[in-house]
């Protein structure tokens, strides 16, 4: 069984509406991919953070992480 993990969430709340940025929030409370996503879902449940919140910070990043999964081909006669 996994150890759960403690953070403080008034500054983890803090930080998430400043703009902190996954990697930055994963460092400094000890997440990863997995947890991080779980947290967000049970802060949100909890009413301590709202879906709009959530969703002009992903807006750019899961773009991002989209794009990562695919490979597209490059053609140098595509910039011409």
């Amino acid at each position: 069984m996994a150890d759960k993990i403690k953070i403080k969430v008034k500054a983890f709340v803090r930080d998430l509406k400043q703009g902190v940025d996954d990697k930055t929030l994963m460092e400094r409370y000890n997440l990863n991919e997995t947890t991080l996503p779980k947290l967000l879902d049970k802060l949100v449940d909890q009413g301590l953070v709202s879906e709009s919140d959530l969703e002009s910070r992903y807006m750019f990043d899961s773009t991002q992480k989209v794009a990562d999964l695919f490979s597209f081909p490059y053609d140098s006669n595509d910039l011409d």
